[in-house]
């Protein structure tokens, strides 16, 4: 993974019309009355951070990983993950939903031209996504995180000369957030690519806003990746 700390304006422009949705007052109040009223079992046995621990990694059945995360404290505001998973919210706030959505997605098509949104998740303070994969959908990521302060962090196990899907844990890489918007880039692996096979999670100790976009064309993400460091 290659982490991008200038975004040309033009996109952060674009990323903020999300952010700032995500950060009104009504919205977040939605957001979070949504969020607790699930259970999880690492924030709820005050474990929340133990998700991007190496013994939470270990512990893992990585014969039997689908790829998706064991466990996520937030929320997935991709229109169709909202409609499939029947959260709570009321038509109104769902069709809020649709339309940030479409406007986010459509200009930032402008300048990356991804099609696919892989995630739009908002975390609040002690938000997590537990190890996982992605190996159910390998491809070429964008990946941008929204941090106030820079308080929370990425971690992966990178691949390189791996042979087995069994991640090495002396080979993890701790990625701190920034304050503001930064970019990830790289290439997730299936299950038979195991020296491109990414094993990651994240953390925050304050609310959180990623936007993750999938590509499966190396040129045109290559292309991409230019576009975005334009600064």
């Amino acid at each position: 993974m290659r982490v991008l700390e200038k975004i040309n304006p033009e996109i952060v422009e674009s990323l903020n019309l999300f952010k700032d949705w995500v950060f009104r007052p009504e919205i977040q109040e939605s957001l979070r009355g949504e969020i607790s009223k699930n259970k999880y079992e690492l924030y709820d046995g005050g474990q929340s951070e133990a998700s991007t621990s190496l013994e939470y990694l270990s512990s893992l059945d990585h014969k039997r990983h689908d790829g998706y995360p064991p466990e996520l404290r937030g929320l997935d505001l991709n229109y169709d993950t909202v409609k499939k998973l029947d959260h709570g919210f009321d038509d109104a706030f769902v069709n809020e939903i649709r339309d940030i959505n479409f406007k986010t997605d459509s200009l930032l098509q402008i300048y990356l031209g991804a099609k696919i949104s892989a995630l739009k998740a908002f975390y609040p303070e002690q938000g997590y996504i537990a190890w996982h994969t992605n190996w159910n959908a390998p491809g070429y990521n964008i990946i941008f995180t929204y941090s106030p302060t820079g308080s929370g962090y990425w971690r992966h196990i990178d691949p390189t000369n791996a042979t087995s899907i069994t991640p090495t844990p002396e080979n993890m890489v701790h990625i701190s957030d920034t304050p503001g918007w930064h970019c990830k880039v790289g290439y997730f692996g299936s299950q038979t690519e195991t020296n491109k096979l990414v094993w990651h999670s994240a953390y925050t100790n304050e609310p959180r806003v990623t936007l993750a976009y999938l590509i499966y064309e190396e040129n045109i993400w290559k292309d991409i990746v230019k576009e975005i460091e334009e600064a």
